[in-house]
């Protein structure tokens, strides 16, 4: 744990039951024109969209709606929105959705501020630009997982046109795409299928682990970690039994807010390195991904992880006295719960994978594309070792 820290979040949260209602009155002091990002075909949303729509209308605020996400968004579908946004002539962005449309919306942002390319700005160029100013975005997330409202990050999918070069999945990360205003508003995950809600307590709770376990955690990032950690454990089989349960999904909503807030303080790790890995060369959805990575992560990085879980353990009420057996059942205990949801315990390859290198592959991935990551690990790890850990993983 860190000796010096420091806390500092730039963006506003509001948090409560019902307030999406009040999304009109909460972007006007930004500016009459806005730019709105949102899924394609509405992804199950288009009762939210309807009525947010008119709050927008009764505001008097001028739209133009770019609804073209897809659930893994890439560099091109960027590109084309900022162009939009640009010829709109945005005072503001407002994504409404998961952590694509989220992520969509801040690089809209910034692109549309700075002019350029995303992909001139994206680690891993010879020379990226920075990305040091944005037009203001607000963030109102449909999903409880990826905390994206809360951080200063945005990942998507890339690959060179003039090829020569793997998929990845790249992540831009710049304070000037923090959100000024994160609208929480749990009632709109209340439309979210058991699966998605799943997958999004997966991510959430990976982000809590791995800044827990974070080289750059801090007292109050493990805090925020632990107590995202304890509502996600008791809430998540509430909300896969009843999915209109409001406490159960204002608790989820909170927890991935919280965990996101850990995640921009402190960095993902190991987990995540290999997730992001998975998700660009076998196409895997991001929240799956982590699901599969998480528990092998933690085995790797057990001697410094254990009392971290021990200590959770004992806030769940989990049995045993020492701190390996507490460890051991937060472990045990956190595999159930991603059985329980009916998250893969195994990557689904692209076939015929006998004939690609995939824990190589994988392992040259991660490195290339999740560096930062892979240096905040607690324990560290060369790509031999790490293309072990996915050959395990694969079998």
């Amino acid at each position: 744990m860190l000796e010096h820290w420091e806390f500092f979040l730039p963006t506003r949260i509001r948090f409560g039951w019902g307030l999406a209602g009040q999304l009109g009155q909460s972007l006007a002091q930004w500016g009459r024109r806005v730019f709105w990002v949102g899924y394609r075909n509405g992804a199950g949303l288009e009762g939210v969209y309807e009525k947010l729509r008119g709050r927008l209308q009764e505001a008097g605020l001028l739209v133009e709606e770019f609804f073209e996400v897809s659930e893994e968004p890439d560099v091109g579908l960027v590109n084309r929105a900022a162009e939009a946004a640009r010829s709109f002539g945005a005072d503001l962005v407002l994504g409404v959705g998961g952590g694509s449309v989220l992520d969509t919306a801040k690089a809209v942002a910034g692109l549309a501020r700075m002019g350029g390319r995303l992909e001139q700005y994206l680690p891993g160029q010879p020379a990226p630009c920075r990305m040091t100013d944005a037009l203001p975005i607000v963030a109102v997330p449909t999903t409880a997982g990826t905390g994206s409202e809360v951080t200063a990050l945005a990942v998507f999918h890339w690959q060179d046109p003039a090829g020569g070069q793997m998929p990845m999945k790249l992540t831009l990360a710049a304070e000037a795409l923090a959100p000024k205003l994160a609208l929480v508003d749990p009632e709109l995950t209340v439309s979210c299928p058991p699966a998605i809600s799943a997958r999004g307590a997966a991510d959430a709770l990976g982000h809590a682990i791995e800044a827990a376990l974070s080289r750059r955690a801090s007292p109050m990032v493990r805090f925020l970690a632990e107590e995202a950690m304890i509502r996600i454990f008791r809430y998540l089989p509430a909300v896969l039994a009843r999915p209109e349960d409001r406490q159960a999904r204002e608790a989820l909503a909170l927890a991935a807010t919280l965990a996101g807030i850990a995640l921009q303080q402190a960095g993902a790790t190991l987990a995540h390195a290999m997730a992001h890995a998975l998700g660009a060369l076998a196409g895997l959805p991001h929240s799956e991904a982590v699901a599969i990575c998480t528990p092998a992560a933690l085995r790797y990085n057990w001697a410094e992880a254990r009392p971290v879980l021990a200590r959770w353990a004992s806030r769940l009420g989990l049995p045993g006295q020492e701190e390996q057996a507490l460890a051991e059942a937060f472990l045990a205990h956190l595999e159930r719960l991603f059985h329980q949801a009916d998250l893969p315990t195994r990557p689904r390859l692209p076939t015929p994978a006998t004939e690609v290198d995939w824990p190589t592959r994988l392992a040259q991935n991660a490195f290339q594309t999740t560096s930062v990551a892979i240096k905040l690990n607690p324990r560290k790890i060369d790509p031999l070792t790490l293309a072990s850990l996915f050959q395990q993983l694969c079998r």
